[in-house]
């Protein structure tokens, strides 16, 4: 994931900077286009398909569709389906996360893949029983920053929550998780995490 963040995001001397160095100064825009082609085609590509009205829902006359393009509207699902595609391109997979609100509303949001782990069955690796979604965030306690790992994982009828305390905020380098958390402690961050 990250060698792919860096080539769409024209970071090239991050990934090859020896090799660089012995480009000429005038042939970097041109290395800028070469790179950033696929980039190009693949958005015009996914702007295009997306610009069409792209039919989501029921078979025609089904009652429940008014309910769910309601739901499509309200989470302006065009915009989501095209955050999860532009992650499908250089990091290969997209993920969709639907969960509800602490007023009762049900939310669609575009999660990175770089935060999401697939379990899968033994020996069938499309046959995903567990999907793990993570992510780390900070809070104030007694004046002193301590940093935490939020991880929900979710199975085909329920959503577990953890919360771990590390010992520093980036998830990128190795971290030591420290202990379990008790979730009645951060309903201030997550309200109605127990439900």
């Amino acid at each position: 994931y990250k060698v792919a963040k860096l080539i769409r995001s024209n970071k090239y001397n991050q990934l090859w900077g020896d090799e660089l160095r012995y480009l000429r100064e005038d042939n970097l825009k041109e290395l800028k286009v070469y790179f950033g082609l696929p980039w190009l085609a693949y958005k015009k590509t996914s702007d295009l398909i997306l610009g069409n009205e792209t039919q989501i829902g029921f078979p025609k006359d089904d009652a429940r569709q008014p309910q769910l393009d309601e739901l499509l509207i309200d989470n302006n699902f065009k915009q989501i389906m095209k955050e999860v595609l532009y992650d499908v391109d250089p990091l290969g997979d997209g993920v969709f996360k639907v969960y509800q609100d602490s007023e009762g509303n049900v939310k669609i949001q575009a999660n990175s893949p770089s935060n999401w782990i697939p379990i899968v069955k033994s020996g069938a690796i499309r046959d995903i029983q567990y999907h793990i979604l993570f992510h780390a965030f900070k809070r104030d306690e007694k004046g002193q920053e301590k940093c935490y790992l939020n991880v929900e994982i979710h199975s085909e009828t329920e959503i577990g929550h953890r919360i771990y305390e590390l010992n520093h905020s980036d998830i990128t380098k190795t971290c030591t998780i420290s202990k379990l958390r008790d979730l009645n402690d951060f309903t201030e961050e997550y309200p109605g995490i127990q439900d």
